[in-house]
């Protein structure tokens, strides 16, 4: 049987759906071939009386028209002035329309990917790139007030519980009232409770020396509280100028002396830190997924806070974190929000001592002669739980509302692990230079080869939207072929082809 073959030099993959141009095709040799007998279509044997102006072996591809199949040469020899041409199919090539207008799921390609998806063909260097960022930190009001929400030289202020009469609801909490003080102001109504007993008490010094009377009178009796702040007192707020204690009052009509009241509505005060947060070095080129574990991690510090591993995956569309710490003022306690600014994602939720508590403490003895520490600010947690466990109520109430839930807080810290726990409701804080940004390391991963390897895609494509290599899963091509060149086709698009 003689056919027509057009046979040239081509290069190309095994792989590869590319065929020869129109142009590459007429540059070619055609030439009448015998079918050999005893040969298939698959890989048939062509006998060639070659053209004496070329050499046979410079040609490595064919086309056979009436075959509609393009073939690559596997041997070339010779015998009694013939060329013997051994060939096998090229089935990518020859049933490439087919392969293309197929709807397959493609796992990975070189043209389209998504970002999101982690390459797990490339494994990841033991080597890292760490960023530290600090935070700026707004009041309420929106101000930038400095980079760090907890540093004693941003300024600092004193909270002052004191028990005195009910005057006014807003400002009243319980039998309590809360002054907001600065340094000068404090320093005044302490020295004026302890060098001016017989001012304040009304006891003259002709019924009671003024030793007797300090022997007598505790005038720290009506303070119940003091807080250390790590943020100053505002620059105004609700004043009259007077603090009330117990029975007394103390009015020095002096400019200087203007503690503010603290109200209902500002007992807890906002401030907000924001961080830009820095990406991975390789995510522009190797995809969004290099921001997210194990490529990346995130740790934010924050004073009393500790250490807070974030979860690197919520902070992959954001480019900012914002974190907003409220502090009860009256107490000292702090409760911060992370979230990214942008989704709104929350990231973390927790609480810490903020304040430090002033201990001012007097034991007293009361008329049900049982021993109190009026101003300790701080209770012996272990102890009231022992009592509360023998059945002591008081001291289950003394232990449910004290403040410094330290373990607790610390305990709270664990996502996805505590690095460190801080220091909670102490000055080490206030004075740490470091107290206050996000640590950010990098993992890198190894050199990608897109071209040969694509990138994840795990899509139903069709597969002439796609080009270069692509690799899909399941594949079961529509071909009008023989049911080897169907499964010769399926396999090369399972492990891996070239769309050209």
């Amino acid at each position: 049987m003689s056919i027509s073959a057009t046979f040239l030099p081509f290069a190309k993959r095994e792989n590869s759906t590319r065929q020869p141009t129109a142009a590459e095709l007429a540059n070619g040799v055609t030439v009448n071939c015998i079918l050999m007998d005893d040969t298939s279509l698959m890989n048939p044997t062509f006998k060639v009386r070659w053209p004496n102006n070329s050499a046979p072996h410079h040609y490595n591809y064919c086309f056979v028209q009436d075959f509609s199949r393009y073939y690559f040469v596997a041997d070339v020899t010779s015998s009694q002035g013939f060329w013997y041409f051994t060939m096998i199919c090229d089935v990518m090539a020859s049933y490439k329309s087919q392969i293309g207008s197929g709807q397959h799921y493609v796992l990975r390609s070189a043209s389209e990917r998504d970002e999101y998806l982690i390459d797990t063909s490339y494994i990841t260097r033991s080597d890292e790139t760490s960023v530290k960022r600090y935070g700026q930190v707004y009041n309420d009001q929106g101000t930038m007030i400095g980079i760090d929400p907890f540093s004693w030289s941003n300024g600092h202020s004193f909270v002052l519980g004191v028990i005195s009469p009910s005057f006014d609801p807003t400002y009243q909490f319980g039998a309590i009232t809360y002054y907001w003080m600065n340094d000068s102001e404090l320093t005044q109504f302490l020295s004026f409770l302890f060098n001016n007993v017989d001012l304040w008490s009304g006891i003259a010094t002709g019924t009671y020396s003024a030793a007797v009377q300090e022997a007598l009178l505790n005038p720290m009796q009506y303070v119940v509280s003091c807080i250390a702040l790590p943020f100053a007192k505002p620059a105004s707020g609700p004043t009259d100028g007077v603090i009330y204690f117990g029975f007394y009052h103390y009015d020095p009509q002096s400019d200087r002396f203007n503690p503010f009241l603290v109200s209902h509505d500002s007992v807890v005060q906002h401030l907000t830190v924001e961080f830009g947060v820095e990406k991975h070095p390789q995510a522009a080129a190797r995809g969004i997924y290099m921001n997210a574990s194990p490529y990346s991690s995130y740790t934010l510090h924050l004073g009393p806070f500790g250490d807070i591993p974030l979860d690197p995956a919520l902070l992959i569309n954001e480019t900012t974190v914002s974190v907003d710490i409220g502090v009860d003022i009256a107490r000292g306690a702090g409760r911060i929000i992370v979230k990214g600014k942008t989704t709104g994602n929350i990231l973390y939720h927790g609480s810490a001592q903020v304040g430090v508590n002033i201990n001012i403490s007097s034991a007293q003895r009361d008329l049900l002669g049982q021993t109190t520490n009026l101003l300790s600010g701080i209770v012996n947690t272990t102890g009231a739980v022992v009592s509360a466990a023998t059945g002591n109520a008081g001291a289950i109430t003394s232990a449910i509302s004290t403040p410094l839930t330290t373990v607790e807080n610390a305990m709270r810290l664990k996502y996805p692990t505590v690095i460190g726990g801080g220091e909670a409701g102490s000055f080490l804080t206030f004075h740490d230079s470091e107290s206050c940004y996000i640590n950010s390391k990098f993992y890198w991963a190894v050199e990608e080869n897109v071209t040969e390897l694509g990138r994840p895609l795990y899509k139903k494509k069709t597969i002439n939207t796609l080009s270069g290599f692509i690799l899909c899963t399941g594949a079961d091509v529509l071909i009008a072929g023989t049911q080897e060149e169907s499964i010769k086709v399926n396999n090369y698009m399972n492990t891996g082809f070239y769309y050209e």
